[in-house]
């Protein structure tokens, strides 16, 4: 039988069937290789998009990790043209500060100077002008204290309100203000008890109601210590007994020792101011003892005042006179808010933080409570409170000028003014 190759292909007008079957076959292996052709395609295509998929996402990996490091880089240094700028702000506004300051000291000194001289030589009158312009400088001088109070709690309640994450802190921020609230309420408190008892006893003390004539010293004065200011010797008219002409320092030195033997009335002349503040840095004298201080001299100058308003002309010019140099103790203890001494054993505290501590009952707007205190007088929560004293505010607050001042409190004002005014570096 010949073999199936050598067959024929058709046989009775059909296909043989093992030729069939062959085609068959070789069509199913073709079809095979096709599809294993187009599935190896395929794969290879796929690989090949995935390949350039990868490389794509890679590059843009790196490009958008490029433009995030050039933005970042872009964010830093930005910052840091900020906080450059914002120290060169706070330098300048530093230095615009201590002139001003130094300006202040400068004129104070020169009113106090001629105004002992004025006093020395029985100008009453010529001596209270210069006491006027005094006290408008000291008016001043607590109106830029307050604004720099008030950017000092800006300042710390901002950096503090940043850093409040959830309630909780919020909550304890509120308690911290609840409670310098309560101290400020509690320190006005008690200088209004001082003020209240001290001019109760100085009107009491019959050495108020002796005769005011001429005076002279039994003793003699200490180096520096103006007449009046010197423990250790008693003033009295010529021809009169000790103790028979009125002594409102002695008086006034038995008032404060009621709140510390330390306390005296002569370390609270311009002279001798450098003696209390000695005092405080040895701890002999405390914060509370110079709130009493200034307690004391409210007193005294209320009592004053009284008595010159109410007396003949040559008792008038005694009351005033002792009332001059009364105010003069009060802005020489005032003074001392500037120093940076620091007190025994302590690392931050300072002469000038105790007496700042003391002026927070004296002038409630100089403290954080009693800045909270205005503030709740209004009738503001406590949200509102704090969005109050952390808005944002200029550096410098100009002082104003109305046209009932004098012209030396708008020409100082304005000098003033016109340093904080002048442009720095841009």
């Amino acid at each position: 039988m010949a073999r199936g190759q050598d067959a024929p292909t058709k046989t009775g007008g059909g296909i043989d069937p093992y030729v069939q079957s062959s085609m068959q076959q070789n069509k199913q292996l073709a079809g095979n290789r096709l599809i294993a052709a187009m599935q190896e395609s395929g794969a290879t295509q796929r690989a090949g998009m995935a390949a350039n998929t990868q490389v794509q996402t890679e590059g843009m990996r790196n490009q958008t990790s490029l433009q995030m490091q050039a933005a970042q880089s872009a964010t830093d240094d930005k910052r840091a043209a900020e906080a450059e700028r914002g120290r060169r702000e706070d330098m300048e506004f530093n230095e615009k500060l201590t002139e001003a300051g130094q300006l202040f000291e400068t004129k104070r000194d020169a009113l106090r100077r001629e105004h002992e001289v004025l006093l020395s030589q029985n100008m009453t009158a010529e001596a209270e002008k210069v006491r006027q312009q005094s006290r408008e400088l000291a008016l001043i001088d607590m109106e830029m204290e307050r604004d720099a109070a008030d950017r000092t709690a800006n300042t710390s309640l901002s950096i503090a309100k940043m850093m409040i994450k959830g309630d909780a802190q919020k909550e304890k921020m509120i308690t911290t203000l609840v409670n310098e609230d309560k101290r400020a309420i509690q320190d006005q408190g008690a200088h209004a008890k001082v003020i209240e008892d001290s001019t109760r006893r100085i009107k009491l003390d019959k050495r108020m109601d002796l005769p005011t004539v001429g005076e002279i010293a039994t003793k003699a004065i200490p180096a520096g210590a103006p007449m009046g200011f010197s423990s250790g010797f008693t003033l009295i008219p010529t021809g009169i007994k000790p103790g028979t002409q009125a002594d409102p320092m002695g008086v006034m030195q038995d008032q404060l020792i009621k709140y510390n033997p330390n306390l005296e009335v002569a370390n609270l002349s311009p002279n001798s101011i450098h003696k209390l503040e000695q005092q405080i840095l040895e701890k002999k004298v405390t914060p509370e003892d110079i709130r009493s201080t200034f307690g004391v001299i409210s007193g005294m100058k209320e009592v004053l005042t009284e008595k010159a308003a109410g007396a003949s002309k040559t008792e008038s010019d005694f009351w005033r006179k002792k009332l001059q140099q009364v105010e003069e103790m009060e802005e020489s203890l005032i003074s001392l808010k500037n120093s940076k001494r620091q007190v025994k054993d302590s690392k931050s505290e300072t002469v000038g933080a105790t007496i700042r501590y003391a002026l927070g009952a004296v002038y409630p707007g100089l403290s954080l409570g009693g800045k909270v205190n205005e503030l709740r007088k209004t009738g503001m929560d406590w949200d509102n409170v704090i969005k109050e004293m952390t808005k944002g505010r200029e550096p410098y607050t100009p002082l104003g000028v109305t046209p009932d001042m004098s012209p030396f409190a708008v020409d100082f004002r304005t000098q003033v003014n016109s340093i904080f005014e002048r442009k720095g570096a841009e």
